[in-house]
């Protein structure tokens, strides 16, 4: 199975309460800590608030993917390139990912195969795996009212009001299969562009790390059982802005130059048995913000190969369009 084609995740960018107008959540005593969080989360109440008007949206192209690989005396090698559409806040919050695939090559014997026979025995399960990733994810926000309460508490949420989103959960539907996975704390698992570097160097810092117990609420076919649990460990760290320093990349990919001054890798393990993989998440991402243009330059994921995977999993580096 060419289960590598693309490893792009749950990408979904929660940075308001869902839909529920911030201010009517709070108290009197807390509207001037709600002013100034407002101001370091690069929006205006109305902007934060609104249901009609996305807070930020983001479209993204991806670097060609190339998975390659061998079954039997073949050599394949897939070709394929992703598109990811999020929005924040406004009617219709999450991501849509499409993913097309661009060509396929192959020998056997050292002997390029035809297309026929490559549309026989490698391209049925090339189109399988690409339909699988196609599809939208949600998240579930976390009130504005609680991130606040959080933000007075010590420990790693203490002072953390605007540089990331955090999420209760998140929901997908990619080919037809539905999964849906909730947390016992919130967790953050994606940057707010539209905060600045002040706003990252006060709340984040150098990095930070979180905890939490995810449950499968709806489980995937192929991924683990409803009702299982499996505890997470998120942590956070600024790295270089050029995208072009950074570890985990084949040296085959060949990087774009971007615009961004500012970078935080997030980095997801599993303290069990269960692989991040079986679990629907990805193990690690990297946001590059242009603070300027307050919003991303871009985006990479990187996934964990599954047991019975063959090929190698890369990296899915998205670029904002």
């Amino acid at each position: 199975m060419l289960v590598a084609l693309t490893g792009c995740g749950n990408i979904f960018l929660s940075m308001t309460s869902g839909g529920k107008s911030p201010a009517a959540s709070f108290k009197l005593d807390e509207d001037s800590v709600f002013n100034d969080v407002q101001t370091r989360c690069g929006g205006t109440t109305a902007e934060l608030s609104s249901t009609k008007t996305p807070f930020l949206v983001a479209d993204f192209t991806s670097l060609p993917i190339v998975v390659t690989g061998k079954r039997r005396d073949i050599e394949y090698k897939v070709e394929a390139i992703a598109k990811l559409h999020v929005e924040s806040g406004g009617p219709n919050p999450g991501s849509k990912i499409d993913t097309e695939l661009k060509s396929i090559t192959a020998t056997s014997g050292g002997v390029d195969m035809v297309k026929g026979a490559i549309d026989e025995l490698i391209r049925p399960d090339a189109e399988k795996s690409i339909a699988e990733k196609r599809g939208t994810s949600t998240s579930t926000s976390v009130p504005s009212l609680t991130i606040i309460k959080l933000g007075k508490e010590e420990g790693p949420y203490k002072g953390m009001f605007c540089a990331v989103g955090f999420n209760l959960g998140q929901a997908d539907n990619k080919g037809g299969q539905k999964g849906a996975l909730s947390f016992d704390k919130p967790l953050p698992l994606a940057l707010n562009p539209k905060a600045g570097i002040d706003t990252y160097s006060m709340e984040l810092g150098e990095g930070k790390s979180f905890t939490a117990t995810v449950t499968v609420d709806v489980a995937k076919k192929e991924g683990l059982p409803a009702g299982t649990e499996v505890p997470v460990t998120v942590t956070w760290k600024k790295i270089s802005s050029d995208i072009k320093k950074l570890s985990g990349i084949p040296t085959t990919m060949n990087l774009p130059k971007i615009s961004s001054d500012i970078a935080y890798e997030v980095i997801t393990k599993t303290s069990g048995k269960h692989s991040l993989a079986k679990l629907g998440m990805s193990s690690r991402r990297v946001f590059y913000v242009n603070t300027t243009e307050k919003n991303f330059a871009a985006i990479v994921e990187f996934s964990e190969k599954e047991e019975d995977a063959t090929e190698e999993v890369p990296p899915t580096v998205l670029v904002r369009d």
